[in-house]
């Protein structure tokens, strides 16, 4: 396999392929298909997607060596996935709950806009989550040890 094509793989996979799913379902949105499954179908092939480049080009070595850790990856996963699918439900029942005169979140904008400004929000919440796990935090600590024993991330 080529050089360039190895650097192609190791760098762009993630962006080209998250962006074309994020793409696909901004798409969705606009054409009416309804969210679920579209949604499963669309991160499932994703997923697939990545994890067949990452066998094929690693972006690390040392990640492809089986760590008998698949089973906590998976619940690891499941459990994040979960949490973010129940609270972006939770937040949209709890948005239509409260009265449009007092609502903070712009409906009336265009939704490439709603779209950017949820991903705003949960990229700084994702950080401050990411921030807050790190042992200088007494309390979150012991997330930190969790979080380190899954992953060979730098």
């Amino acid at each position: 396999m080529s050089i360039s094509l190895r650097f192609a793989i190791r760098w762009l996979s993630y962006p080209l392929v998250f962006g074309s799913c994020t793409a696909f379902m901004v798409w969705a949105l606009y054409a009416g298909i309804p969210y679920w499954p579209t949604t499963l179908i669309v991160s499932a092939a994703g997923m697939l997607l990545i994890a067949g480049l990452e066998r094929i080009q690693p972006f690390r070595r040392a990640w492809l060596e089986d760590h008998q850790d698949t089973l906590t990856d998976l619940l690891h996963m499941l459990v994040n996935l979960s949490v973010i699918q129940f609270t972006a439900e939770f937040l949209a029942e709890l948005g239509d709950a409260v009265p449009a005169s007092i609502r903070l979140f712009p409906i009336e904008s265009p939704l490439w806009l709603q779209l950017l400004l949820v991903v705003a929000v949960l990229d700084l919440s994702l950080y401050v989550m990411h921030r807050i796990s790190h042992p200088r935090w007494v309390a979150f600590g012991y997330f930190a040890k969790i979080r380190k024993s899954f992953s060979d991330c730098p």
